[in-house]
C-alpha cells in the first residue's frame, strides 16, 4: 500500500494514512488488529482514481497510542465522530470490520445523510458473550507449515484463521499478524469490558437506504454469522454474502470471493454518485 501520513488534517492523536483522491472512504478496523487488515481492500482500490482511502488506527491499536483515551467502545466512537466532523465535510463511504463496524453503524446514526454507502465485514452486532457461534473447524491444514512457524505465530494463526494452508498464512502474515503483535494489551483487555456501545440497539432508528454490503463467514467463531442477518431489516439495500471455508477475516481468507463482492458494492455506490 502506497500511503502517506495525513498531515493536513486533525488526527486527534490517531495514526491515519491516506491513499488516492476523490470521495472519502473511511476504514475502521476491528479489535486487536490495525489498518493493515484492509490491505486486500487497498489492493482492489489502488487503481481506482475514484476514492480517497482513509485508514484509521484506533487508539491502542497499530501505531496509535492509547494515552488519555478511555477504553470503551463509546469513547472510541466519539473520537471517530469528532475526526469525521473536523476532517470530512462532504459525502463519504464507510467500511467497518468487526468491532469497527459498530463505530460505523453509530456514525451512520449521526451523519447518515452524508454516507453514500457502507460495507460491513464480520461485524459485531451483539456482545461477544451472547453471540451465536459455530463449532470451530479447519477445512485445510498443513502439518509441515505448523512445524516451521514460530510458536507464537503458529498460535495466533490457528486462533485467527480456519484455512491453515501456506497461501492463507502468507495473507495472514501480511494483513493480520502485524496488528495482533502491535496492539496495547492492557488497553485491549480493558476495552473488552466495554466492548459494545451503550446505545447499540438504537443505531438503526432510521433505515439506511443506500448501497450496503454484509460479508460474513460460516466458520467465524469470533462473532458468528447468524446474528448479523438482523441488519437486513434496517439496511434496505443491503446485500448479504455468507462465505464457506472462511473465518473472522473473510477478506483475507477468501480474497477472490471478497473482491467480487466488494467490487460489486463499489459499483452500486458509484452508480448513485454519477
Amino acid at each position: 500500500m502506497t500511503t502517506k501520513r495525513m498531515s493536513d488534517m486533525d488526527t486527534l492523536g490517531m495514526h491515519v494514512t491516506v491513499a488516492g483522491s476523490g470521495v472519502p472512504l473511511l476504514f475502521i478496523h476491528g479489535y486487536a488488529v490495525d489498518h493493515r487488515t484492509f490491505l486486500p481492500c487497498e489492493d482492489i482500490l489502488a487503481a481506482s482514481g475514484r476514492w480517497q482511502r482513509i485508514y484509521l488506527d484506533l487508539p491502542g491499536f497499530g501505531a496509535s497510542p492509547s494515552t488519555g483515551v478511555e477504553p470503551t467502545a463509546d469513547a472510541l466512537a466519539v473520537l471517530v465522530e469528532e475526526f469525521v466532523s473536523r476532517n470530512i465535510h462532504g459525502p463519504f463511504g464507510l467500511v467497518g470490520n468487526s468491532f469497527g463496524a459498530q463505530i460505523a453503524r453509530r456514525l451512520i446514526s449521526v451523519v447518515g445523510d452524508r454516507v453514500v454507502g457502507v460495507a460491513f465485514i464480520s461485524p459485531v452486532v451483539v456482545g461477544l458473550e451472547s453471540a451465536n457461534l459455530p463449532e470451530r473447524v479447519y477445512p485445510r491444514t498443513n502439518r509441515e507449515l505448523r512445524g516451521r512457524l514460530d510458536p507464537v505465530d503458529r498460535s495466533l494463526f490457528r486462533a485467527n484463521a480456519v484455512d491453515q494452508s501456506w497461501e492463507s498464512w502468507l495473507r495472514f502474515e501480511r494483513c493480520v499478524l502485524p496488528g495482533l503483535k502491535a496492539y496495547d494489551r492492557r488497553f485491549g483487555e480493558a476495552l473488552r469490558g466495554a466492548f459494545v456501545p451503550a446505545c447499540a440497539d438504537e443505531f438503526e432508528k432510521d433505515r439506511f437506504d443506500r448501497p450496503a454490503l454484509l460479508v460474513t463467514s460460516r466458520q467465524d467463531t469470533v462473532v458468528g454469522w447468524l446474528d448479523q442477518q438482523r441488519l437486513l431489516t434496517d439496511y434496505s439495500r443491503l446485500e448479504s454474502v455468507l462465505l464457506d471455508s472462511s473465518g473472522h477475516n473473510p477478506h483475507v481468507d477468501r480474497p477472490a470471493m471478497f473482491e467480487q463482492c466488494f467490487r460489486e458494492w463499489l459499483r452500486r455506490v458509484e452508480e448513485q454518485l454519477d
